[in-house]
């Protein structure tokens, strides 16, 4: 099915891709070449189509562009102002790139976030239930606040909480001892996956 939508956002724009057997990955060999350079050593078929279906992702985004990661795994854009994330779900993937530094996640709605809601989940948290969806959307709305910095040493549940604005709009506060900020986080859902994105920082 290769791209699903381009939908332009505050501060930036967000592309979704379905991966499919249509994709042309020989082409995708030729682009954003300094993005997962050593693709080919991975052992697992779909991790390595994954890798190239973001590559033609973004091209369709910043073709004039590359990507690389730093030390932490943590992508950004090798020329120009601008700022990327990435994240990807079973067959679909969704990148963000905005003029400030951004985070988005994708997260299919399964009862596997059950088994791992104590290890996010923080008493000053939007919800204190276990209810799966909601549960979901608080761990997709700071996995994509983590990722505005992607500093190993923020832990999801002492450093961020999230409070809830409305059905799809959040707030995040980050609590790290040498990083603080807050950020609006802003929320959709299709199908049975939730996509969360950061929209602005707030303060930091």
């Amino acid at each position: 099915m290769g791209l699903v939508k381009i939908k332009n956002v505050q501060n930036g724009k967000i592309g979704f891709w379905k991966i499919s057997h249509d994709d042309d990955l020989k082409f995708a060999e030729t682009i954003f070449t300094s993005y997962h350079p050593n693709w080919k050593n991975y052992r697992n078929n779909k991790r390595r189509h994954q890798i190239l279906a973001t590559r033609l992702l973004a091209h369709e985004l910043c073709s004039k562009n590359d990507i690389k990661q730093n030390e932490f795994g943590k992508p950004y854009l090798i020329s120009g102002t601008d700022f990327i994330s990435i994240s990807n779900d079973n067959n679909y993937i969704a990148l963000l790139l905005s003029n400030h530094p951004c985070g988005i996640d994708l997260q299919s709605v399964n009862t596997k976030i059950l088994k791992i809601a104590s290890k996010f989940q923080n008493k000053n948290d939007f919800i204190q239930n276990n209810k799966i969806q909601e549960l979901t959307q608080l761990w997709a709305a700071k996995e994509a606040m983590y990722k505005v910095y992607g500093t190993p040493t923020i832990l999801f549940k002492q450093h961020l909480t999230i409070e809830q604005k409305s059905s799809n709009e959040f707030i995040g506060f980050c609590a790290h001892p040498h990083i603080k900020f807050q950020c609006k986080i802003n929320m959709y859902s299709f199908k049975n996956y939730l996509l969360a994105f950061t929209s602005e920082i707030i303060d930091h």
